[in-house]
């Protein structure tokens, strides 16, 4: 009788770990299905982030091309007024100014020993075929044309700038311009004079 009792115990004992055993199983099932849901919806968070990168590449690159295309020559040369003890002197003068005396090298052409104002024209590349010209207004497409070359360099440096004496005829007759051949290969023309507001100096391309 007490074997029996003994062998009762014991297939109880067998059969209580048997269900605790099935029910872990089955309480960690979900666990891992849950666990595993998150890992399956981060996959189109990964894509969705490939997608900014790839147009973040691609449109810096079109972008830059399309200035390099469609970039305006005239940036090339700039025009200033030199430091002078009548016109534009250092500290009073609004406008940008150039002194002679912190150059190193620089060209001059001077039109007239009465003139006393100059401009000077700068370059961060190198202008093949400078020319400084005698312009005038016309009606027309253009608005100007050339009437003499003034003076011409072969090629204007950034190390040496060209100074030239100028004044202004009115403050709406234009009669000085300047052309160059630019990378390309094309000769450019501008015509430059001073704002009749506040005398700033500016190019129009013709």
């Amino acid at each position: 009788m007490k074997r029996f009792k003994s062998i009762v115990f014991f297939v109880v004992i067998i059969l209580v770990l048997s269900l605790s055993a099935c029910s872990d199983s089955l309480e960690t099932t979900p666990d891992m299905q849950e666990t595993s849901t998150p890992i399956a919806n981060e996959t189109p968070d990964m894509q969705e982030t490939s997608t900014p990168i790839t147009n973040e590449t691609s449109e810096p690159e079109s972008a830059s091309e399309t200035d390099l295309a469609e970039s305006v020559t005239s940036a090339d040369v700039k025009v200033f007024y030199v430091a002078d003890d009548a016109f534009n002197q250092i500290g009073e003068s609004p406008h940008e100014l150039v002194d002679l005396s912190n150059l190193e090298s620089y060209r001059e052409f001077i039109e007239s020993e009465e003139i006393t104002q100059r401009v000077i024209f700068t370059t961060d590349t190198l202008i093949k075929d400078f020319k400084y010209l005698a312009i005038d207004m016309v009606e027309g497409d253009t608005g100007f044309i050339v009437e003499d070359v003034i003076c011409e360099l072969e090629e204007l440096l950034p190390e040496e700038p060209f100074v030239v004496t100028w004044w202004t005829l009115s403050t709406v007759r234009i009669h000085r311009g300047i052309s160059f051949v630019d990378a390309d290969g094309t000769t450019k023309y501008f015509a430059f004079h001073a704002s009749g507001n506040d005398g700033s100096l500016f190019f129009i391309e013709f």
